[in-house]
């Protein structure tokens, strides 16, 4: 039986804009697709060699000003670098919400008695922000977060910043909307669970559900 669970936030406890759709249309309609591509293809590329140890650590907002200020250079675009903070900020703040299945798992799982804990590539301040606006906060014991650890998931300094706080690795399901979600799970040695909308399991997780709600409806987990 699972004692404790970790959660993902974003895509996976909250909706959130796609970040690159969200500044790309930030500017005209003729540049937009151009913008976002390009913002995706820098910020992602960073954020995978920092997850995978080979780059030093930058926070999401540090990668979307440096990719901004790039793509403006690249595009001829406007700069909007230096109000990338308060986009976040909006975004985190104004246009995140729980998914409508979030508090009632939440609820179920905590009046069982189990344990959850949140592991987050988010930027740490906003993280909190965000789950305490949300009412989240207050389900959790611990939240792990990469900026405070200054690593991102799957990274081996992630994974061992989590370690001790699994109590049983054979009672403890990592639940993630995304491939580091599950290869972090895997690296501790933890039951994962894919939250993949399509039931798609890609990423050879030990469960696969489309929405949160199913989690608890997994007996053989949960009883």
């Amino acid at each position: 039986m699972i004692d404790t669970v970790i959660f993902d936030v974003g895509g996976t406890l909250v909706d959130f804009p796609d970040l690159f759709e969200y500044f790309g249309s930030l500017y005209s309609e003729e540049k937009r697709e151009t913008v976002q591509r390009c913002l995706r293809e820098r910020v992602m590329s960073h954020y995978t060699q920092v997850g995978s140890g080979s780059e030093r650590f930058s926070t999401i907002q540090q990668m979307m000003e440096t990719a901004l200020s790039n793509t403006a250079e690249l595009l001829g675009v406007e700069d909007i670098s230096s109000s990338c903070g308060e986009h976040i900020l909006r975004i985190a703040l104004e246009l995140t919400v729980p998914y409508a299945d979030t508090i009632p798992v939440l609820d179920t799982l905590k009046g069982k008695g189990i344990r959850l804990l949140v592991a987050s590539d988010a930027d740490t301040p906003l993280l909190h922000m965000e789950l305490e606006r949300l009412g989240l906060r207050p389900y959790f014991a611990e939240c792990i977060a990469s900026g405070d650890i200054e690593a991102y998931k799957p990274s081996d300094t992630f994974v061992d910043a989590i370690r001790p706080h699994i109590h049983a690795p054979g009672e403890t399901l990592f639940v993630g909307d995304n491939r580091v979600d599950i290869v972090t799970g895997q690296k501790l040695g933890i039951q994962t669970v894919h939250k993949s909308p399509g039931s798609e399991n890609p990423h050879n997780a030990d469960h696969v559900i489309a929405a949160l709600s199913q989690l608890i409806e997994k007996e053989q987990l949960f009883g």
